[in-house]
């Protein structure tokens, strides 16, 4: 398997960034923005995948732009993992890829994963309980 070699810097480059194409950023401001990011991890590495994600999950919950920022693996291969995050806006989600703990999981990922993280921004689409309706 080639070797990722996308500085960590260019996060567009590391990744299969998908930027939001939200139109109203009023609409941001009232529903946030959604982000899936998906990770597979090389045979063997998958416990120190698992760690490094866990690691981002507590300052992530500290950022100002942050609603919601879990992960989870696959009943299906435990060697994939997911986060979903809720964000106010592609602002904050900016602000989320600059930190230090995303950047220091970002020179990580290299070496700990298959390919790129593909990573995809979402607006929801509001209907039916706005309860059960949003994340």
């Amino acid at each position: 398997m080639e070797k990722l070699s996308a500085d960590v810097g260019d996060f567009e480059t590391l990744t299969r960034y998908t930027p939001a194409r939200t139109t109203n950023h009023h609409e941001d401001t009232m529903t946030g923005l959604t982000v899936m990011a998906r990770a597979k991890a090389k045979p063997g590495r998958e416990a120190e995948l698992e760690q490094a994600m866990r690691a981002v999950v507590i300052p992530t919950h500290q950022e100002a732009g942050c609603l919601r920022y879990t992960v989870h693996r696959s009943v299906i291969d435990p060697s994939v993992f997911v986060t979903v995050e809720h964000w106010t806006s592609k602002e904050a989600i900016d602000q989320h890829f600059a930190t230090a703990h995303v950047q220091a999981l970002l020179k990580q990922v290299p070496d700990l994963l298959m390919e790129p993280p593909d990573i995809t921004l979402y607006e929801l689409l509001p209907e039916g309980d706005s309860e059960k309706g949003r994340l």
